[in-house]
């Protein structure tokens, strides 16, 4: 049987939130799901982005291209993010337009991380809470309302992705 974790990380991926803020996000989480973790680490693409290169695509927040990643634009996503790991770069520079923005200025779907750290709510008890859940096609994901407390509480916007082990 397969394992769920839903992961949240910045979408600034060089964000780290101080402890006393990472604590009170803990404590929002654990208030809707029994299971959860913290995790710090070097600049890092989550492992999950890569199942879903068959159907992701990217919009290019300067001309709203939308590329179709797995199609035309894999090596470009590969390179990309090879540079963002190796800090090397912080910015993107988008097939579309030729425009350099930053990473995280770009929209994927489904959402793909890259970041120093990660929340994560193991297999959660969705309908447990249901006010803190809704239903997408790519699976239940954080309402607006929860998302917008975790983000208020980190003092940052985050994805939320789906990982599936």
């Amino acid at each position: 049987m397969s394992e769920h974790t839903l992961i949240l990380v910045p979408k600034n991926p060089w964000f780290v939130p101080e402890g006393e803020l990472r604590e009170q996000a803990l404590d929002f989480l654990k208030s809707i799901s029994p299971t959860y973790e913290w995790e710090l680490n070097s600049i890092r693409q989550t492992p999950e982005a890569q199942n879903w290169y068959d159907r992701m695509w990217a919009k290019c927040p300067i001309c709203g291209a939308t590329l179709d990643v797995n199609a035309k634009h894999d090596e470009w996503l590969e390179e990309s993010l090879k540079a963002l790991g190796s800090g090397s770069s912080k910015t993107l520079t988008m097939p579309c337009c030729s425009n350099r923005v930053p990473y995280e200025d770009v929209k994927f779907e489904p959402e793909i991380g890259y970041s120093k750290c990660s929340l994560g709510l193991h297999e959660p008890d969705y309908w447990e809470v249901e006010e803190a859940w809704e239903e997408t096609e790519y699976g239940p994901r954080l309402s607006e309302d929860a998302l917008k407390k975790v983000e208020e509480i980190l003092g940052c916007s985050v994805h939320q992705i789906w990982r599936r082990q």
